[in-house]
């Protein structure tokens, strides 16, 4: 606590795991479902992976992933999950083209997405208790007392302006109790500090369109020289799904940094153990869950090219 920030000395580390298992098959059959001169495109794959970093090394500078890494020992966090860890993705694809007139090809495809969430971290709220406020913000892994009479806890009351209690220190006990009991990364962790990643966002199921048509160029059309140009008209359909229904492929994810606060820590007290003052409740830590805008809207792309 010297008053002086992001004087920070950068090294390689070992002690962590990456593991990736995938499969794809594929597979290009001669010749379209209705015409011979068609092709039909077949590809179905699956990864698994199991990864594992120190720091979630998500920001451009390296006082961002000093500060914004949730760790308990923030000199030295201990591997734990990755912080780009999809644990499961699927994929299919394909497309089938057709000749009906002329040679010229109509093509439809489609591409599907099935793919677990990333990771985020429970955490404390609060500056400046367990470093300089400048480093400490949501960033210190949660403890997750086994109840009210946790020997590592003690519970304040909440103050509002002036000082009028909000909630009773028993109030924040049961709210606390009640969150983590809510929580599914969170129930079966009571009586220790969670590891970093531990929570997983929602899974997200992508469905996205293509359509071709070729028709003839003008030289073509004319008889010039005996040119076989072709002009393509295409549209592409991202999210598909989002325009069947506003509530269907919603990305939705947490804090950017994958920060999730649940309580507040005011201090620790001369026994060592952690003042709790404040805590979210259910409907606060479900509006965290924030929309990812730019992978839940559905667009369309119209376009012309061509071939000669």
């Amino acid at each position: 606590n010297t008053s002086r920030d992001d004087e920070l000395q950068l090294s390689n580390s070992d002690g962590y795991r990456s593991h990736v298992a995938s499969f794809i098959l594929s597979k290009n059959f001669e010749g379209g479902i209705f015409t011979e001169g068609g092709s039909t495109f077949f590809n179905l794959g699956y990864a698994y992976t199991d990864a594992q970093d120190r720091r979630n090394l998500y920001n451009s500078t390296a006082g961002s992933n000093f500060d914004l890494t949730a760790a308990f020992d923030r000199q030295n966090p201990a591997a734990s999950r990755g912080f780009y860890e999809s644990r499961h993705n699927f994929t299919l694809a394909t497309s089938v083209a057709e000749t009906f007139f002329d040679e010229m090809e109509t093509r439809f495809g489609f591409t599907f997405i099935a793919r677990s969430g990333r990771p985020y971290s429970l955490t404390f709220t609060g500056g400046g208790v367990f470093n300089d406020s400048a480093s400490g913000f949501e960033n210190a892994l949660l403890y997750i007392p086994t109840g009210a009479s946790d020997p590592n806890v003690v519970f304040a009351p909440t103050l509002g302006t002036g000082g009028t209690v909000l909630f009773t220190a028993a109030e924040n006990a049961a709210r606390l109790d009640s969150l983590i009991g809510s929580i599914d990364c969170a129930r079966s962790r009571r009586g220790r500090s969670v590891s970093r990643n531990t929570c997983t966002n929602d899974w997200y199921f992508d469905l996205d369109l293509t359509f071709s048509q070729e028709l003839p160029g003008p030289g073509r059309l004319f008889g010039v020289g005996g040119m076989d140009d072709r002009v393509k008209l295409y549209a592409t359909f991202d999210n598909f799904l989002n325009f069947l229904d506003d509530d269907w492929n919603v990305q939705r994810r947490r804090n950017f940094a994958g920060l999730q606060d649940i309580a507040q820590v005011a201090a620790i007290d001369p026994q060592g153990r952690y003042v709790i003052n404040n805590v979210l409740t259910r409907e606060e830590y479900d509006a965290d869950n924030q929309i990812n805008f730019s992978s839940s809207v559905w667009q369309v792309k119209f376009g012309i090219s061509y071939n000669f």
